[in-house]
């Protein structure tokens, strides 16, 4: 029943615009994705099943790099898909280091990130007030628990493996997606990013604060915003709005 429960929920909540990633990438024969904060990687078996049912196999050629940093998702995906790419147990972060990382006990451990345990709690606690009785009856006292884990920069791991292009950059790190942005700083001026496709968190009460932030910085390497997602259902729940900006990088 719980696991029922999270699936509806995670269907309810979805905004997938691989769609237009699709047509994007599809005339393309090879391509390097990266997926950062890939969870279960949902969104890279969304992408290729959109190749699959327009009978395209050029998925097949592309790399794809996928970067989280909750423990035993490996072992998860590599049981459920059989995909041609890469695991990264990091936090794609600024800097590469050591952090701590607040590790969700509730929800399937979705909404796991490197913000404070504050914000987390607002957005998965607070927002899902409605669900809390149904999902959990007993109220964990304390949802959320740190655990230490590495992280690392786009331009670290882009230097470290002789990266010279990336063509698809997802971002789903709940909340901390302007960080991993400035921690790709020399790749963006390589002109080594051609898409940026990422969910901002934000807080409603100084809505678009983010956005702008975000739009304003990657004009200084000629990006321009494609698309701009309508608000999550579980905006009207919670002070913390979120929905997804697309870039592409201008001729």
């Amino acid at each position: 029943m719980e696991s029922f429960i999270y699936y509806i929920l995670d269907k309810f909540f979805e905004n997938d615009n691989t769609n237009l990633l699709f047509n994007k990438l599809k005339q393309k024969n090879s391509a390097v994705i990266f997926d950062i904060g890939c969870y279960k990687g949902n969104f890279t078996i969304n992408l290729i099943n959109h190749f699959k049912k327009n009978k395209l196999n050029s998925y097949k050629n592309y790399s794809y790099f996928l970067f989280d940093p909750i423990p035993n998702l490996k072992k998860e995906l590599i049981n459920q898909n059989n995909l041609n790419y890469k695991y990264l147990e990091y936090a794609v972060d600024s800097k590469s280091s050591k952090k701590e990382f607040y590790l969700n006990q509730f929800y399937n451990s979705a909404g796991s990130s490197l913000i404070g345990i504050h914000y987390a709690d607002r957005l998965w606690l607070n927002s899902r007030k409605i669900f809390m009785k149904i999902m959990n009856p007993f109220k964990i006292k304390n949802n959320f628990k740190t655990i230490n884990v590495k992280t690392i920069s786009i331009d670290d791991f882009v230097k470290k493996n002789n990266i010279d292009k990336i063509d698809l950059l997802k971002i789903d790190s709940e909340g901390n997606e302007y960080n991993i942005l400035l921690g790709s700083k020399i790749t963006l001026k390589n002109k080594k990013i051609d898409m940026i496709y990422l969910e901002v968190l934000d807080n409603k009460n100084k809505y678009c604060e983010k956005e702008n932030l975000i739009i304003n910085f990657l004009k200084n390497y000629n990006f321009s915003l494609l698309k701009k997602d309508k608000l999550r259902l579980t905006s009207f729940l919670s002070d913390i709005i979120a929905y997804d900006l697309f870039f592409i990088k201008k001729n």
